[in-house]
């Protein structure tokens, strides 16, 4: 009980526990679909482009042209099994950018993409905070909410995946609607 009511007073500790508790995911490097960011922004791999309407064609790499999947297929970044009309495209304009501003400022170092993802989710705990208070809720609720939702472990692998940083936007962004409703 004394420390829900530290948390009460301060609730800024529950942001460096979770800062503290993330950590390690900050040292997780590339994972998956990372590394087809990395080759798809950077110009020193021959990778074919996708021809859609994202800006760098992140989220949609696989598109509906069969010889440039069997280009990808061929240069051993998908499978040998992908059936050649297998297909998605995501449109996710923000994460691209921020992607892409990761690999212009920080071009090896999966440290510092993972620090801005950390950002991310700080910000929807930030956001939580502010929509709970709004909702009139108690104090000790409102901090207990917030402390069981950035300490959940289900996050890590979300923090821990630079390429899932569109979930993080989205829920900050989904947040954010519900506090200006």
């Amino acid at each position: 009980m004394p420390l829900l009511k530290k948390l009460q007073q301060k609730p800024q500790i529950i942001f460096w526990v979770t800062i503290l508790l993330t950590s390690p995911a900050l040292f997780s490097g590339w994972l998956g679909d990372d590394y087809i960011h990395y080759a798809l922004l950077h110009p020193d791999f021959d990778i074919p482009k996708p021809n859609d309407w994202s800006l760098f064609g992140l989220f949609s790499w696989i598109d509906n042209d069969q010889q440039r999947t069997a280009r990808l297929m061929d240069l051993g970044v998908l499978p040998w099994w992908t059936a050649p009309e297998f297909h998605f495209q995501f449109w996710r304009p923000l994460a691209e950018l921020s992607h892409w501003l990761d690999n212009r400022l920080w071009p090896n170092h999966p440290l510092m993409m993972h620090l801005h993802s950390l950002l991310w989710y700080l910000l929807i705990g930030w956001g939580l905070l502010q929509l709970y208070r709004q909702l009139a809720m108690r104090a000790l609720a409102v901090v207990a909410a917030v402390a069981v939702f950035l300490w959940d472990s289900s996050h890590g692998l979300t923090l821990s995946w630079i390429a899932n940083r569109n979930a993080l936007m989205a829920t900050l962004f989904g947040v954010f609607c519900l506090y200006c409703y």
